[in-house]
């Protein structure tokens, strides 16, 4: 396949993926376009808190991909504001309970929660998904100089040929605590766009060059 084909499949993606084509999506908000991330927003009904998603092209193959998501102990190196994210128990291969925290600007407490993620793949079709939400855990007590927060999301992968995958990040947070919805919607439009560039590094390095994906 010639670089041309290459950039008219990966802009025609882009365009079918970004473009609302449905009333659920037409309500996405684009807010940033920088280095080949795109950021989104949309109010969340009967809440101050906006939900947010990034998407991006990442020049690796898709298991490469699939290898970061898994590695859940490595989501500090590059997932924006992740201070820790230690795995509680593994239940199979696919479905994991982990805990997070994330890291906030001084004078701001940090978060934390625990997390249930559930992994979904179909490599017919070129597509894996993670997809996570808080959960109640005793293992994950309230800790003094923490605030517990509620979080969902998750990631979604697509095949596009040997060397790019397409990616978008989906995100909504409810940081608890007494943080205003506009300061907490300022702060977390920039976590995809921090995220996809996170991840874009993170997906170069050896550590995921000589492992092979779940089976």
């Amino acid at each position: 396949m010639t670089n041309k084909a290459t950039l008219f499949i990966i802009s025609t993606i882009i365009l079918l993926l970004c473009c609302p084509v449905t009333a659920a999506e037409s309500s996405w908000q684009l807010i940033l376009d920088k280095n080949g991330v795109t950021v989104y927003t949309k109010p969340v009904k009967n809440s101050v808190f906006d939900e947010f998603k990034g998407i991006a092209v990442i020049n690796v193959n898709i298991d490469v991909l699939e290898m970061v998501l898994r590695d859940i102990p490595a989501f500090p190196l590059w997932m924006s504001g992740c201070k820790a994210s230690p795995i509680i128990e593994e239940i199979d291969s696919n479905n994991y309970i982990f805990y997070f925290v994330q890291g906030l600007p001084w004078p701001l407490n940090d978060r934390d929660t625990a997390m249930k993620a559930k992994a979904d793949f179909d490599r017919k079709n070129g597509y894996y998904s993670v997809n996570f939400h808080s959960i109640d855990d005793q293992r994950v007590p309230v800790k003094d100089d923490l605030i517990r927060m509620k979080m969902e999301g998750g990631f979604v992968l697509k095949y596009i040929d040997n060397d790019h995958t397409m990616v978008t990040f989906f995100i909504k947070a409810y940081p608890g605590g007494s943080i205003p919805g506009i300061i907490a919607n300022i702060f977390s439009r920039e976590i995809p766009y921090e995220t996809l560039l996170g991840m874009k590094n993170i997906a170069q390095n050896e550590r995921y060059a000589n492992r092979p994906p779940a089976k």
